[in-house]
């Protein structure tokens, strides 16, 4: 019976390992390329094809491929192929897709650093959250990612997270309690949401408006441009500007297919993520002005609570995320406090 025990074990580790390495070998494949040479890189977002970041993403591939000479080509994915971040990301760790947008948090798994500013109610403003993204804190982070087998490229600004719902208007955490919220899948954000009195489910992006139409969410959480983009205005009553999370989307590739190309056509990549990043940085914010004036033409209660009393109820979280990097935090909160 010992005999047969140790066996199965032994079995039972043997396929562990082998998972473990087909796995690790799918991961550290290169971009595909043809007979001559040519690179494909494929590049997946979860917006629909018709949101203006993407037009950003439609400029890095092209600069890509003018960059290159046409040594790398661009394969674009959206929305309506993949209609969530998690999905991307899942895949990217497979080896199927070798550039994306993710969230920052998206990757608190293997970098559990990566949290820091999904922390809420941690950056007050846009213009101290974008150049936080660019500082020497927020770079090692990145860094560290790089060695996990992403490399970061640059930075998107999904922006602030704000609330709305079908219910009431929000103008203090009381006006929370009862309310059942969608949110992405981020650990922080729930546990905020359930500190505030509410309840909160994860969601699919790509199934989001259905649920908030069918009323299996009260609300739910977004930046500016998603929530207009996708026309949540026509089935949910009430916005509160909470600004409660920065949304920072890391620009990845996987670190080998990175590694796999010329240090020519790196510099072409680096250079073109930069500009693309740029160019969706300034047009967010451009956008952002104007979205919250027309959603109150458009008839919705547009609120902007007082951000001091949602900062207190939620210290709590902030103090308890902040465990897996606290020298991370320390540091943080000291760049903070020195601005």
């Amino acid at each position: 019976m010992t005999r047969l025990l140790t066996l199965y074990k032994k079995v039972i580790i043997s396929v562990f390992i082998g998972v473990l390495c087909t796995f690790a070998l799918a991961g550290c494949k290169g971009p595909a390329k043809s007979s001559d040479g040519v690179s494909t890189i494929k590049i997946c977002v979860a917006m629909p094809r018709d949101d203006f970041r993407c037009d950003y993403v439609r400029q890095f591939a092209s600069d890509v491929e003018t960059g290159t000479q046409g040594r790398v080509k661009c394969d674009v994915h959206y929305q309506d192929e993949y209609g969530d971040q998690l999905l991307i990301y899942d895949d990217m760790k497979k080896g199927k897709v070798d550039v994306s947008i993710i969230a920052a948090p998206y990757f608190t798994d293997i970098v559990p650093e990566e949290g820091i500013t999904g922390l809420p109610y941690l950056f007050t403003d846009h213009e101290t959250a974008w150049e936080f993204s660019e500082c020497d804190i927020n770079r090692e982070v990145d860094d560290k990612l790089e060695k996990r087998g992403f490399k970061v490229l640059s930075h998107y600004c999904g922006s602030f997270r704000n609330l709305s719902n079908s219910v009431r208007p929000i103008n203090t955490p009381e006006d929370m309690k009862g309310l059942i919220i969608g949110t992405v899948k981020s650990k922080t954000l729930m546990d905020m949401f359930s500190v505030l009195g509410a309840t909160s489910y994860s969601y699919v992006s790509s199934e989001l408006y259905d649920n908030l139409n069918r009323r299996t969410f009260d609300g739910a959480d977004w930046s500016a441009t998603t929530f207009y983009t996708n026309e949540y205005y026509k089935i949910q009553n009430y916005v509160a500007v909470t600004n409660h999370a920065y949304n920072l989307w890391n620009m990845v590739m996987r670190t080998s297919v990175y590694n796999s190309l010329s240090e020519e056509d790196r510099a072409v990549i680096d250079a073109a993520a930069k500009v693309s990043a740029d160019g969706e940085h300034e047009a967010v914010h451009q956008n952002e002005e104007d979205i919250f004036k027309k959603l109150e033409e458009l008839g919705l209660e547009v609120t902007y609570p007082d951000p001091k009393l949602f900062i207190e109820a939620t210290e709590s979280i902030r103090e308890n995320y902040s465990g897996d990097f606290k020298d991370v935090y320390a540091k943080t909160r000291q760049w903070l406090d020195s601005r």
